[in-house]
């Protein structure tokens, strides 16, 4: 290591005296301890291995306190992992990495079992037992704050703390149940022999008066294979079976992986799909059938072709544009020709006077016309067909007139169009609409408030709660007035009045508040384990069903009721907001 050895060893002690005894005066607990976090999380360059690969194992840690000093056991599975040094010297099997290694006094060993496993966890009967014995070894290292070396450090973003390598002894698909932090060595209170800690100090000063002994939360990452129950996972089919040969399928444990049971899928056999093919003419026809499951086939039931069947085609007379035909045969079944029809040349067309159709006559903006049309005499077919325009006069403009008048309302402002027509024809030549100003009154938002009033719904919400009147919620004009007779609270009504007549009427929704008293209690989270539990029946629509929907999923759910009960207990707060 390249930190002195004897140094460590003195704040070692002092780390011990303070974080396992704690026999300095100002280390005290804290009511809020809780808030404090530490979290390792163990990471591989590799989900999965060959045989005598080697695999980079990291350990990252992030806290939001200053680290006065730490400890870390990782537990690794040494029947299918060996430790790999990394150098010629013998314990460099442990590489100290990030701004930790720098500002701390830092020592890693390896341990077999005895000493660690059997003084050093708060579960002694399992990590003593001759299983755990034969099976695990552990990587751990510790840092120690030094004032000649830096202040003390907070992780505040995930940092790489340590890495070490290790050698595959066997094809390894998941490394989850052969790398992992135990809970069991976890130092606490009641635990204080435990080597998993981040001792956490009141200043970025290395001052041992200032060492907060236990209370902080330690959280990491990974399956603990020593302290799981299996869950069974969904059936995975690994071989399917066929029409002819068996399959299989499996189930595994969601947690760390492990097979839980195994089951055949029984062979099928075939189950033929039958296609038939008609006979024609002159070939004969048959039924195909197919394997629905593998496409195996084979051709069955023939019948017999039953031969061509003659008809007569009668000739076709040609006229002024048609050509027409001889007389001819062919089949009807299949249109096999056996006398083909000959063509005869169209007589062509006869041309008449023209005459006039579709005469319209001129008006102020439109010209007439008519059409000069020439037909065959023959066949009444039109040949020809010219258009003659006559031009339009031009519109006669008469005094304008008000059309479309919309009186102005509290809710927008109303309009007239001022309207000129031809005195001839009657057609609109101009059209420009006039606004009446809009009478005054309203009740909205206020500005800059997160209020929401949802007229389709007559919601209104995005209040604090608490709350006695809305002022800064809302803002309304001069003649407008509301009143809340039972309060601000869930499924309380708001009723507004304009010109001192009733208008509007909104629900009022306080998320979370679902006893109508305007704020957020036990009695609240009472109310909605009532309704997840199905003890109380609600109806869509409701006010309470809205303000219960806390996680804006529109479901009301075990999720809801979790959110509600950190409010009460004042770990996190509603937004009033959806």
């Amino acid at each position: 290591m390249k930190k002195s050895n004897f140094a460590f060893r003195l704040i070692s002690l002092a780390m011990a005296i303070v974080l396992i005894f704690g026999t300095f005066g100002s280390s005290v607990y804290a009511a809020d301890e809780s808030d404090y976090v530490a979290e390792f999380r163990i990471e591989t360059d590799k989900a999965s291995a060959k045989k005598d690969d080697d695999v980079t194992v990291s350990v990252y840690l992030k806290t939001n306190y200053y680290i006065f000093a730490a400890s870390l056991v990782v537990i690794y599975d040494y029947q299918k992992l060996t430790l790999q040094n990394t150098s010629d010297t013998p314990s460099s099997f442990l590489t100290f990495e990030g701004p930790m290694a720098d500002a701390y006094l830092v020592n890693g060993n390896w341990q077999n079992t005895e000493h660690l496993f059997s003084k050093r966890n708060s579960n002694t009967e399992f990590w003593s037992g001759e299983e755990a014995m034969s099976k695990y070894k552990t990587v751990f290292a510790s840092w120690a704050g030094d004032s000649s070396l830096s202040e003390l450090l907070m992780l505040e973003n995930e940092e790489k703390i340590i890495s070490f390598t290790v050698k595959a002894n066997e094809d390894i698909d998941d490394f989850s149940e052969l790398l992992f932090i135990s809970k069991d060595f976890l130092k606490t209170a009641t635990a204080p022999q435990g080597y998993l800690f981040v001792g956490r100090s009141e200043t970025s000063e290395v001052d041992i008066s200032k060492v907060i002994q236990y209370g902080q939360t330690i959280i990491y990452n990974g399956v603990d294979p020593t302290a799981h129950e299996h869950v069974s996972g969904e059936w995975e089919v690994i071989t399917p079976a066929t029409c002819l040969t068996d399959g299989y399928r499996t189930k595994k444990c969601t947690v760390c992986g492990n097979k839980l049971a195994e089951e055949v899928l029984y062979r099928t056999g075939h189950k033929y799909v039958a296609e038939e093919t008609a006979p024609t003419c002159t070939d004969q026809g048959y039924t195909t059938y197919t394997c629905s499951y593998c496409s195996d086939s084979f051709v069955a039931d023939y019948i017999t072709a039953p031969g061509h069947s003659e008809v007569t085609d009668e000739a076709v007379p040609p006229d002024c544009e048609n050509t027409g035909l001889t007389e001819g045969s062919h089949c009807e079944v299949c249109g096999e020709v056996f006398a083909e029809q000959e063509i005869i040349d169209a007589l062509g067309h006869t041309a008449g006077e023209a005459v006039i159709e579709n005469k319209a006559d001129a008006d102020c903006i439109n010209d007439g016309s008519y059409d000069a049309v020439v037909y065959c005499t023959v066949c009444d077919k039109e040949l020809s067909r010219e258009k003659i325009v006559v031009d339009a006069p031009g519109h006669t403009p008469a005094e304008a007139v008000e059309e479309n008048r919309v009186e102005a309302t509290y809710e927008q402002a109303g309009s007239y169009d001022s309207v000129v027509y031809c005195t001839v024809c009657g057609e609109e030549l101009f059209r420009e609409t006039k606004e009446i100003p809009q009478l005054q009154g309203y009740f909205r938002a206020a500005e800059g408030s997160a209020t929401v009033l949802d007229k389709e719904l007559g919601l209104i919400y995005g209040l604090d709660v608490g709350l006695t009147d809305l002022e800064g919620y809302v803002e309304y004009s001069s003649d407008v007035s509301y009143e809340t007779p039972y309060g601000i609270g869930t499924g309380n009504v708001l009723t507004t009045y304009r010109g001192g007549e009733e208008w509007e009427i909104y629900t009022i929704i306080i998320f979370g508040d679902l006893n109508s008293d305007g704020v957020i209690d036990i009695y609240d989270s009472s109310i909605l384990a009532a309704m997840v539990n199905g003890d109380m029946e609600t109806e869509e629509g409701d006010a309470i069903v809205f303000a219960a929907d806390l996680n804006n999923d529109t479901a009301i759910d075990i999720y809801d009721l979790a959110i509600l009960n950190s409010v009460v207990n004042g770990e996190t707060e509603i937004s009033q907001t959806k």
